[in-house]
């Protein structure tokens, strides 16, 4: 299997922040044209869609169990939380973060 770029990583990095946010809310908006194309760029940029999306949602409704129809993942029933979402998020944006450890060490070795 092919490794990804940095800068391919860096861009699905920022689609990760938006689909993880998709859990919640079937209509939670695509980035648009307005999103920056430029990777840090846009990992900013959604992850201030992503605070705000996850901060309007009250506070009642923050522990409400959801089962997203729309890009279901291989088990089509499974059920998002909030907390779910900030885990899960949290989790495959690190393991990319060592990935791009992983390959910028490998551009240092002799």
């Amino acid at each position: 299997m092919e490794s990804r770029s940095i800068f391919e990583t860096l861009l699905y990095v920022s689609d990760v922040i938006w689909w993880y946010c998709s859990r919640l809310n079937d209509e939670f908006p695509e980035p648009g044209q307005d999103c920056p194309r430029e990777p840090i760029t846009r990992i900013d940029y959604m992850t201030e869609v992503d605070r705000e999306f996850l901060k309007g949602i009250p506070t009642n409704e923050r522990d409400k169990v959801v089962i997203p129809q729309k890009y279901a993942t291989h088990d089509a029933q499974e059920a998002w939380t909030m907390g779910k979402v900030l885990r899960r998020q949290a989790e495959h944006i690190l393991e990319h973060r060592l990935e791009l450890f992983e390959i910028l060490q490998d551009r240092k070795a002799p």
